[in-house]
């Protein structure tokens, strides 16, 4: 314990902005779980977490990640903890945390493990962390969304797997409103050309439930080598010309996954 006085520790990185319901959207409060699709192992509802590090804080806050995955794993002996994988951005200063929940239902669960972590570590301790938090950041994104497995390439993976394909690069599509469905049908057809051409290239889709400037999709594509992340975008060739009169605006980026700021236990992957 003596650790998170002298490390800052944050257990309230990830806690603080998307476990307490103050931060959850009054919408999805009063919401009921949506329909599970057939990848529901996978985890149909994720959470979404951007950490924006202050700038020359970038040690710091990795030191008091990786002292916070200390303490979920020792929680993790006593009760079940997602998936927590955690990507750093590239050109910005951000770290991305994924949460693959499954379901709405899956939430009050979730929540739950707010208080074990603030019990575990004591209301004194608990303020500092919070402290020590706000430091180190200049603020936080959360937003909720849903993985469309029909519209990603998945050539047999699994969530636990996304950390065997450590490179990186993201589509964020917004487009008009109402044209969810249309786009949606487009990107199920690309899915399905390439997984019937036996590609290797992998790639993912969610729509953002809750969150800015949606409708709004983010397709993103996962490599296991660098340099290969351009030709399997060559070979995607996802947006053509048909879709152009719905999309409002487009923007893209690059990240890397990285394990050792992740909870990821082989066990947990249900797919």
């Amino acid at each position: 314990m003596e650790r998170f006085f002298q490390g800052k520790a944050v257990i309230g990185l990830l806690i603080m902005a998307f476990l307490t319901n103050s931060f959850l959207p009054r919408e999805l409060k009063a919401q009921g779980p949506p329909p599970q699709s057939k990848a529901g192992a996978c985890g149909d509802i994720w959470l979404v977490h951007q950490d924006f590090f202050s700038i020359g804080k970038r040690d710091v806050y990795e030191a008091l990640w990786k002292v916070w995955l200390e303490q979920l794993t020792q929680l993790s002996a006593t009760r079940e903890v997602p998936p927590i994988i955690t990507m750093q951005a590239k050109g910005t200063p951000e770290y991305i945390a994924l949460i693959p929940l499954g379901n709405f239902a899956a939430l009050d669960g979730f929540y739950a493990l707010n208080e074990a972590l603030k019990n575990q570590a004591g209301q004194e301790l608990w303020t500092k962390q919070q402290e020590a938090l706000s430091s180190t950041l200049n603020f936080q994104v959360l937003s909720l969304h849903q993985f469309l497995p029909a519209c990603s390439c998945l050539p047999g993976e699994s969530n636990i797997s996304i950390m065997n394909r450590p490179f990186v690069q993201y589509f964020v599509y917004s487009i008009e409103p109402g044209q969810g469905k249309q786009f949606e049908q487009f990107l199920q057809r690309k899915a399905k050309e390439h997984l019937d051409k036996k590609t290797q290239t992998c790639w993912r889709v969610w729509k953002v439930l809750f969150g800015g400037d949606v409708p709004k999709y983010i397709l993103t594509i996962f490599s296991q080598r660098e340099e290969s992340l351009s030709e399997d975008i060559k070979k995607m060739d996802i947006i053509d010309s048909s879709m152009e009169k719905i999309l409002r605006r487009e923007k893209e980026g690059k990240a890397i996954l990285r394990r050792d700021l992740s909870f990821v236990m082989e066990k947990r992957d249900g797919s």
